[in-house]
Order: structure tokens, then sequence, then C-alpha cells
């Protein structure tokens, strides 16, 4: 027995909490980036309900439609909305509302414009059959005398 300790056999040495730093430090790094985008896709989600929660709008952003207008549903809809504005396909547009994509307000509804980007405007019915609602359309719609739905 004494051989094995004289030629160099060492015994094992027993294991470290950390025997392996470089993974420690990759699963707090993994962990931490994890959690960076849980909090920035929070921040910055896009709402894709339809119930239009209590938001502070500016009164130059509330607006009385001057017309009848269709407006998507969900925000994924408004393209295809926007398609059938700028080909002025009125079939696409009853399409569109029988298919649950789209609603049409009537001439006199009160909304507010929430927000404006890329072309789309996100409003919040606030009378009329759909009031509460939260929906999306091109701006061009609410420029007044540009669109007329008949």
């Amino acid at each position: 027995m004494e051989f094995w300790k004289n030629e160099g056999h060492r015994e094992p040495r027993p294991p470290t909490p950390i025997s392996r730093p470089w993974a420690l430090a990759a699963t707090l790094l993994a962990l931490f980036g994890i959690l960076a985008l849980c909090i920035f896709f929070f921040l910055t989600g896009k709402h894709t309900g339809n119930a239009a929660a209590p938001v502070a709008v500016l009164p130059s952003e509330r607006i009385i439609t001057d017309k009848k207008f269709l407006c998507a549903v969900e925000y994924s809809s408004a393209a295809l909305v926007q398609s059938a504005y700028r080909r002025w396909d009125l079939e696409a547009m009853n399409g569109l509302v029988s298919r649950g994509k789209a609603i049409y307000l009537e001439k006199g509804t009160e909304v507010a414009i929430l927000k404006r980007e890329r072309g789309i405007a996100t409003i919040a019915i606030e009378s009329g059959s759909e009031i509460g609602e939260r929906c999306w359309l091109p701006e061009v719609v609410l420029i007044p005398g540009v669109v007329n739905i008949k």
C-alpha cells in the first residue's frame, strides 16, 4: 500500500461547491438575459385584446366621426383593412366584417385616438354599440372628407 503513495498516486479531491466557476457565470448570465427579455416584452408588448382600458387621452385626440368607417378588431387585421381601403374593395370590407375581423363604426361615433404608428391608428370607441372596445384603422380614414363608405 505504501508503494502507491510513493509513486505519485494522489487521492481524489473532494468536490467543491463550485468546481466549475464558468458554469455558474454562464447560468447567471442566461438567467439575467431571460429576465431582461421578459421585462422588455412586458413593457413594450402590444395589446391584443379588444377591451379598451381606461386611458388618459388629450382632448384634441377625441373626435366624433363624420362618416361610417371600417375598423379592425385586432392589430393583426389592420393590414387587411388598409388593403381593402387602398383598393376600395367593398366586398373585401364586408367579408372582413362577416368573418369578425372588422366592424363598421357609424357616423357620429365618438372615438379617442390612442396611438398613431406606421399609418395605423389605435382607437378606443367611446359611444355607440361598440362602446368600450378598441380597434385599429388606417390613419387616412380619420382625415375629414377623404374616405366615405355608403
